[in-house]
């Protein structure tokens, strides 16, 4: 009897080692797959910055009383709630200064303290003025 006991108590251990390396192989999966998706978000929120760039530049050569807008790139991004860019454009005598910040949630914020990541990028741009043209990036 000594021995049988012996035999399960081995067995129990190593069944015990095998869940606890299955749980923190489980665990790296799930943390590094967290981490790539951040990294695709943070991407995809500088493209959605170059973008809001170059829309802003477009714009601002077509009118010169432009002032900004708040844009969502829409079907393009479904998999992403609410992506949206701001620009904001003031205009003095000396300079024009191009405001833009990008914005992407994975998912809806259900309240203050939601579980979900949020990644935003700002630029501002500074264009001064000369007397030959009024705007130009």
């Amino acid at each position: 009897m000594n021995r049988r006991a012996l035999v399960t108590v081995c067995a129990l251990v190593c069944l015990l080692v095998a869940t606890s390396l299955v749980v923190t192989a489980a665990q790296s999966t799930l943390r590094t797959k967290r981490e790539l998706f951040i990294r695709q978000q943070l991407r995809q929120t500088d493209l959605l910055l170059d973008a809001a760039i170059e829309l802003a530049r477009q714009r601002i050569q077509l009118s010169p009383g432009y002032t900004g807008e708040t844009w969502r790139p829409g079907e393009s991004l479904s998999h992403y709630f609410d992506p949206q860019v701001k620009i904001t454009v003031t205009r003095n005598e000396d300079a024009t200064t191009v405001e833009l910040t990008a914005s992407v949630a994975d998912i809806p914020p259900i309240s203050d303290l939601a579980i979900g990541f949020v990644t935003r990028r700002s630029h501002q741009l500074i264009i001064k003025n000369t007397p030959s043209t009024n705007s130009e990036l």
